[in-house]
């Protein structure tokens, strides 16, 4: 059976690297419409103060849960259970 190597997505010399990173382009055509819609849509977000309201609540509960799980996690850090890595990556966010 003839050997084949198995390419993801992420294999390859280059990796995907989003629009918004790119500063100077290239950008497909795709890119350009899916990022044009993107913003259209934030412009009609913004125009609903209630729904604004709603987005910003519900992202203050989550923001109590991800304190809450740091706060759990304290100790698993002290024991030395949460690598370096791991805790800088937490760190940034």
């Amino acid at each position: 059976m003839p050997h084949v190597e198995i390419m993801s997505a992420q294999s390859g010399p280059k990796q995907y690297v989003h629009p918004h990173e790119r500063k100077a382009g290239p950008w497909d055509d795709y890119e350009l419409r899916e990022c044009g819609n993107c913003l259209e849509r934030a412009e009609q977000i913004k125009a609903n103060p209630k729904l604004v309201e709603a987005i910003a609540k519900h992202h203050e509960s989550k923001a109590k849960e991800h304190r809450k799980l740091a706060e759990g996690m304290k100790v698993h850090m002290k024991r030395g259970m949460v690598s370096e890595k791991a805790m800088d990556k937490a760190a940034r966010g």
